[in-house]
């Protein structure tokens, strides 16, 4: 029938008669160029306008930091201009990490008497395959201030991790007291406990069958595969230049709703002012230098 409107000549209110149809229905199938049903939604609010690379970041972002939907979006808009907040929320939705309840409900007791107080932190590796190799990515998220801090590193070991979570503890203006990973070997291992008890810092983790565990997102899945799959980024430097662009951006200039429209930066130097006894140093003036 679609076709013999969009090849009939005759009237659009004749021709809507003769099928049985709504003039408008008529209207509606000559003006289109093919007769194919679209997708539902405005064209621009589904997951394919993103690339398989775009959604693994937009994924592992989101178990990384554990941000709200609005600030995950905030913060990836910065690499992904083109996002839209429909698109992050059905992709978030189709990997069953779309509701932060369902996460935190078990662990929101964790440090309840500090649940104000900067120094909580996400940690995770994830790899990420340039045009030289892979390379891994450490990353820290303050569950509370939301201040990220990052490193990039050939291999991944419980040594690295280990120096990792002494640079954050020198890199932060106050004391890093909790961490939350998930239960690969590298956390577990005695050069990253050791850190951990010489510093005070207590340690959680996150379940391995939890949908919200980075090591469910493909790209965390790249070691074992064979080398088919088109890099994201086309060499070493190119992964540089977006990540240490990415991580200053979002630190100092990007404003998140969770902190109530405050940049993460303009958060820690509130909380300093209000209560300065958990900080080493005064934070105003503070820069957190990824590239050393």
């Amino acid at each position: 029938m679609r076709q013999l409107i969009q090849t009939s000549d005759e009237p659009v209110r004749v021709l809507a008669e003769r099928l049985g149809v709504n003039p408008k229905t008529v209207m509606k199938w000559r003006h289109r160029g093919h007769i194919d049903d679209l997708s539902p939604g405005n064209g621009r609010s589904g997951t394919t306008i993103l690339t398989p690379p775009e959604q693994e970041m937009c994924l592992a972002f989101r178990k990384a930091t554990l941000l709200p939907l609005d600030d995950c979006l905030y913060a990836l808009q910065l690499s992904l201009p083109h996002l839209t907040r429909a698109t992050l929320h059905r992709l978030y939705r189709r990997h069953g990490i779309s509701r932060l309840s369902d996460l935190e409900s078990p662990l929101v007791a964790r440090f309840v008497t500090q649940a104000h107080i900067p120094g909580d932190f996400y940690l995770n590796v994830a790899p990420v395959r340039t045009g030289d190799g892979i390379v891994n990515i450490y990353v820290a998220f303050d569950r509370v201030s939301r201040i990220a801090f990052a490193e990039l590193h050939s291999g991944a070991s419980s040594e690295q991790v280990a120096k990792f979570l002494s640079n954050l503890v020198d890199a932060v203006p106050y004391r890093v007291y909790g961490t939350l990973t998930n239960d690969s070997q590298i956390f577990i291992g005695r050069p990253y406990r050791q850190v951990r008890i010489r510093h005070g810092i207590d340690h959680q983790f996150l379940s391995p069958e939890d949908p919200w565990d980075i090591r469910q997102t493909a790209s965390a899945k790249l070691v074992g595969e064979s080398g088919f799959r088109k890099p994201h980024y086309d060499d070493l430097e190119h992964l540089r230049s977006h990540f240490f662009e990415f991580f200053d951006t979002y630190n100092f200039t990007r404003r998140l709703k969770s902190l109530s429209g405050n940049t993460p930066y303009e958060f820690i130097c509130k909380c300093w002012q209000s209560d300065p006894s958990a900080f080493r140093e005064d934070p105003r003036g503070w820069r957190l230098d990824l590239k050393k």
